[in-house]
């Protein structure tokens, strides 16, 4: 949320804000050992590995992101095979808050 208030913010600026997350839990030394173990096994969706952040925050970075503002992206959703143009359109999706169902509050 605070990635979608920033961007208000700053809006018009010039500046830049969008939010790179890994979309999944990430396989790094922070994550416990159990659940490493239970991703290798198939138990839960697999990790993120931190190389697959490699190729949305080089994009996130360059000029041809340069007018891309208050979005969010997922590397578990990246397809670093194809222009990254494409891939940051299916693995991103407007910052902030989505809530789930709240049509379907009386």
């Amino acid at each position: 949320m605070a990635t979608e208030i920033w961007a208000k913010e700053v809006a018009g600026s010039g500046l830049t804000i969008n939010i790179l997350n890994p979309g999944a839990g990430a396989n790094t030394p922070g994550m416990a050992l159990e659940m490493r173990e239970a991703s290798r096994q198939g138990r839960i969706p697999r990790l993120v590995e931190p190389d697959e952040m490699v190729p949305p925050l080089l994009w996130l970075v360059s000029s041809s992101a340069d007018t891309v503002h208050g979005w969010r992206f997922d590397a578990n959703l990246w397809d670093a095979t194809i222009d990254p143009r494409l891939a940051a359109r299916a693995a991103g999706r407007t910052a902030g808050l989505v809530l789930h169902g709240a049509g379907d509050w009386p």
